[in-house]
This record gives structure tokens, sequence and C-alpha cells, in this order.
């Protein structure tokens, strides 16, 4: 173990280089990997801002916005709300 240790002492230009190679190498590496075990997820979310000029906020939450949670409730695949 020491022969290594000492050869790269004794020429430091060589570990120099080797460095470099390695971390060259790890680059070109990361850069060819394939990402087949990790798909593309997106999880979709919906935005939905309600408005009734001129109500109040109770008129709005019961006649615009939970009537829209109801029929959205009835959607597969929706988790939470």
């Amino acid at each position: 173990m020491s022969m290594i240790t000492d050869l790269f002492i004794k020429r430091p230009v060589l570990s120099s280089a080797i460095s470099i190679f390695l971390f060259l190498s790890g680059i070109l590496g990361y850069y060819h990997l394939s990402v087949r075990m990790y798909p593309k997820v997106t999880s979709p979310v919906i935005t939905i801002n309600t408005g009734y000029p001129g109500a109040s906020s109770q008129v709005v939450q019961s006649y615009v916005t939970s009537v829209i949670e109801e029929s959205l409730s009835g959607i597969e695949g929706v988790d939470y709300m």
C-alpha cells in the first residue's frame, strides 16, 4: 500500500493527471446515464378562483364554491381538495 502513496508523493504531476482523468470521466458518465428507473411524475394541481361581484363571501361560498366542490368531488383519482 505504501508503494502507491510513495508513487503519488514522488510524482505529483501523475497524481494530478489521474485526478483530472477521474473527474472528467465522472462528469462524462453522469451525462450519459439513462433515467429508466425514474419516470417523470407530475402532480396535477388545479386552482379555481370563484367570484361573484357584489355578493358577500357567504353567498359566494354557498352558491358558487360549494357547487364547484361537489362537482369536482365526483371525479375519479382526486385524493384531496
